[in-house]
């Protein structure tokens, strides 16, 4: 099966390898995040939304399964 990594995942994975096995083979370990970094990733869905805005006519790609998927 080929899987797709993301930027942030590749982050963790140089941080510690372990981390980036499990990101892929056991999810359910890692724990819920925190307040604080909820708040972080609230701010980061928030600016994607201010840069879908400002370029309307971009590419979203999202991410499942099999990997990235590019949305017209």
């Amino acid at each position: 099966m080929n899987r797709n990594i993301s930027k942030t995942n590749y982050m963790k994975g140089l941080q510690c390898p372990k981390l980036l096995w499990t990101c892929f083979n056991d999810v359910a370990q890692i724990p819920e995040a925190d307040a604080a970094t909820q708040a972080n990733f609230n701010e980061g869905h928030a600016v994607g939304r201010l840069a879908q805005a400002r370029y309307p006519n971009g590419v979203l790609v999202l991410r499942d399964e099999d990997g990235l998927q590019q949305v017209l």
